[in-house]
């Protein structure tokens, strides 16, 4: 068993919008023989993106999980999304996989995505190979990707699969470690010094092993499997990130790219034992007790499914497992390996395994340890990034609430950067996300299910409340006629990003069991308060004291509550109170010829201009701008660019 977990890699392709992950997916799914066809993107045929909404808009939404067989490997795949919108299907998707494949436009280098993507994937402590994407343009320069990668990403990049390049562009890939070649036309040359790449390969190899750092040092030759080994030690370290070379459209480099993720990235072994934020850790083992972890819960056909990692032991159907949201158990009925909406049965799975199992109940939320009874253990969760933008959606008849409100909340539940609210005012749901098109494409999707019975509104950003001091105050509340009164003493602390507002009891509110429910009921009524209108973020409310005096047929409960409201309002007036804008780092690419009319409109929705570079024909402007000052600014680029323009967003903060 340990033999075949060694052979297991399960890794994600990670990239910028258009850099072409899903392409070289399918490239892969075919290779393996795992599809029959070659899907495209652009036609909607892709087999990963099968969304009725990935087709017709030719991204990636959803991160699609898939399984194949490559010689003595099986690879377990995620392709993610790339578009910022749905960077937090990467972060989950992340947290269940041993390394990456980073794709490069090998015309563009690196975007402002691939940066977001590297970041998640250091944070995550993933290993990571680079495949530079697109070579077959004639305007593609893989030396100038290879540059770009060492200053914007500030790491040490080595090639291991060169170009060849000729007057078409890409002709044929060199592979330095073992001196092979493989041409398609001839009359090309290599876009690298293959001497050199293969001296920085082994000097690079010889600070892994001892032996490799002998041959360097007397200028000896190192044979291929010592070379390798030692390269994949750096890369498992996470010390050295290896290059491939190749045009994912036309199927060039994608073998040796398969061979590169077995040679180099690492098994469920290498990153074993998992540590739990309690109950220890588990090996990758048959012999430890279950554990996994959720990284999406979803319902297909009607059947209530989550896709897991599992880190150590076996399951199969009629496994029990417990949860670490909840004391409930549940028992396995079905065990299926994923194939983007496809699943096949099979009989169990092990360490290492990404699978769906379905008998799960539907409110398993995304981040749940699955362990065995009796063997306790939780593991860290995901932080998912918080909601900045707002839609109303508006029943057209009173009647319709409750069916877009359930179909609402079924999808929050499946992606937890959604929220949902509560708008009375309007008679309306406040459906809350990350940027512009996610909401667009859930406001669709629910469409989907309910049909046209909904009204949606225009994005507002979602801003927030806070205090920029500690504050105290009193309230007090009586009703006369009744010789009732009841008083609570609080006060407020900032908290500096600590998230939702939190209330606490001092220990001397839980004297006996009536007391301390009491005081409950009321820290639950404070945090709906301290959520309604603009939620307050970054605080923590401390409830020091309640005293009273209520007859014997009084309702305590809203006498203390109202007590408690006007001693939160007294005590947020004395805290100074702010309110919180989002912000966003933007970068905005266009014609040079551009720039001049770009830069006057960016200056005019208050944009903080860090940079601006230039490079050829184009020019590229880095700033930080509040977010509601570029609602619907695609539109207004284009104008300004006659359609050549293009930006990207990235959630920043907020500033008062």
């Amino acid at each position: 068993m340990h033999d075949a977990v060694a052979q297991i890699r399960n890794f994600g392709i990670v990239a910028h919008i258009n850099a072409g992950k899903t392409t070289l997916s399918e490239r892969i799914l075919f290779d393996c023989g795992r599809v029959r066809f070659l899907g495209e993107v652009d036609e909607g045929t892709a087999a990963l993106d099968y969304l009725p909404e990935e087709q017709r808009r030719g991204i990636s939404i959803r991160a699609a999980s898939t399984s194949v067989a490559w010689r003595d490997y099986r690879l377990n795949l995620i392709d993610t999304p790339g578009h910022v919108d749905f960077s937090a299907e990467v972060a989950r998707s992340l947290r269940v996989l041993d390394g990456t494949v980073l794709v490069l436009d090998g015309v563009r280098g690196v975007e402002p995505q691939t940066e977001a993507v590297w970041r998640q994937t250091r944070a995550a402590g993933l290993s990571s190979i680079v495949f530079v994407n697109k070579l077959d343009r004639p305007v593609a320069n893989w030396a100038r990707v290879l540059d770009t990668m060492r200053l914007r990403l500030r790491v040490q990049v080595l090639p291991v699969v060169v170009p060849i390049v000729g007057d078409t562009g890409l002709v044929g890939l060199i592979d330095v470690v073992t001196g092979a070649r493989q041409e398609w036309e001839s009359g090309g040359a290599p876009a690298f010094d293959l001497a050199l790449a293969r001296s920085q390969l082994v000097e690079a190899a010889a600070d892994f092993d001892p032996a490799v750092m002998g041959d360097f040092v007397l200028d000896r030759t190192v044979d291929v499997p010592r070379l390798r080994a030692a390269l994949r030690r750096g890369v498992v370290a996470g010390q050295l990130t290896l290059a491939f070379a190749g045009s994912a459209l036309r199927n060039r480099g994608v073998e040796a790219l398969l061979d590169g993720v077995g040679w180099f990235l690492p098994s469920p072994l290498d990153r074993s034992p998992v540590l739990g934020l309690s109950g220890g850790t588990r090996a990758a083992r048959d012999d430890e007790p279950v554990c996994a972890q959720v990284f999406r819960s979803f319902v297909e056909d009607d059947v209530s499914l989550l896709a897991v990692r599992v880190y150590s032991g076996r399951i199969d159907t009629a496994s029990v497992l417990a949860r670490s949201d909840q004391t409930a158990e549940f028992t396995v009925r079905e065990v299926s390996r994923l194939h983007a909406d496809h699943r096949e049965v099979i009989a169990s799975a092990g360490p290492g395994d990404i699978v769906a199992l379905a008998g799960a109940p539907e409110d398993v939320p995304v981040g749940a340890t699955l362990f065995a009874p009796g063997h306790r253990i939780v593991l860290a969760l995901t932080r998912f990034p918080l909601p900045v933008l707002s839609v109303a959606l508006e029943p057209r008849q009173a009647d319709d609430l409750a069916a877009v409100q359930a179909a609402a909340q079924k999808l929050t539940r499946a992606d937890p950067t959604l929220a949902l609210r509560s708008d009375e005012a309007r008679g309306a749901l406040l459906l809350c996300g990350i940027g512009e098109l996610h909401l667009e494409i859930a406001a669709e999707r629910i469409r989907a299910v309910v049909g046209d019975r909904f009204r949606v509104g225009l994005p507002e950003v979602a801003c927030r409340e806070s205090v920029r001091r500690a504050a105290a105050g009193h309230g007090e509340w009586r009703i006369a006629e009744l010789a009732a009164r009841a008083s609570v003493h609080l006060r407020l602390v900032p908290a500096k990003d600590s998230g939702p507002a939190s209330v606490q009891l001092d220990s001397r509110l839980r004297g006996n069991e009536v007391a301390d429910r009491l005081a409950q009921q009321i820290a639950g009524r404070l945090r709906g308060s301290l959520r309604e209108g603009w939620p307050a973020f970054d605080l923590e409310v401390h409830i020091d004291r309640m005293d009273g005096q209520v007859g014997p047929d009084v309702d305590v409960l809203p006498l203390y509550v109202e007590a408690a409201e006007v001693a939160l309002r007294r005590a947020l007036v004395e805290a100074d109170p702010v309110v919180l804008q989002p912000m966003a780092s933007v970068e905005v690419t266009c014609p040079h010829d551009a720039l001049s009319p770009v830069l006057g409109d960016l200056r005019g929705k208050d944009v903080d201009i860090l940079a601006i570079d230039v490079d050829g024909d184009h020019a590229c402007v880095r700033g930080k701008v509040p977010l509601g000052k570029m609602l619907g600014y695609s539109t207004r680029l284009r104008s300004l660019t006659r359609g050549l323009g293009s930006f990207h967003l990235e959630a920043a903060g907020f500033a008062p």
